[in-house]
């Protein structure tokens, strides 16, 4: 790796450390894991949110 490439990589990754752990839950986890996670709450569908981040990560709205 070119040490340009390091140093753009460090500074990522320590801007990543810093902001991750404030991020709300509904951002630090993956829509998936929050649509399972609600229907073991008993909900029969996920909400907008959930919708929306399964979109971003699963292409589609929900699991099912």
């Amino acid at each position: 790796m070119a040490p340009t490439d390091r140093s753009l990589a460090d500074r990522a990754l320590g801007w990543l450390r810093r902001v991750y752990p404030v991020l709300p839950a509904r951002l630090r986890y993956v829509g998936p894991y929050q649509e399972a996670k609600a229907r073991l709450s008993g909900r029969a569908w996920p909400d907008v949110g959930t919708q929306l981040l399964n979109m971003l990560w699963i292409g589609q709205r929900e699991l099912r």
